[in-house]
């Protein structure tokens, strides 16, 4: 939709940037005016943490880490496995 904002500003009508794009006026409006949802923006906010995790411990997949619901239990289970790991680590090593 970038490219029928750019026909815009150079003073193209919109009803004909998208009849040649074959583009309904519905979808450009939808794209226009579109927010995302609840649970879209509550996983956005979780991406970096379980960026962090991963790029820490590869062994834990998205699979775990996406059955939490909230920041708080991520973080919990975040500092619960960085424990985990420190406390198996050290008494293998010794």
């Amino acid at each position: 939709m970038p490219l029928v904002n750019q026909f815009l500003a150079q003073g193209y009508a919109l009803v004909r940037i998208l009849s040649a794009l074959k583009i309904t006026p519905s979808t450009y409006y939808n794209w226009r005016h579109w927010q995302p949802s609840r649970q879209e923006k509550r996983r956005e906010s979780l991406k970096p943490y379980i960026l962090d995790v991963w790029k820490t411990f590869k062994f834990y997949g998205y699979r775990l880490l996406k059955a939490y619901q909230t920041l708080t239990e991520v973080q919990a289970a975040i500092g619960w496995y960085i424990d985990f790991y420190n406390r198996n680590r050290i008494s293998n090593v010794a």
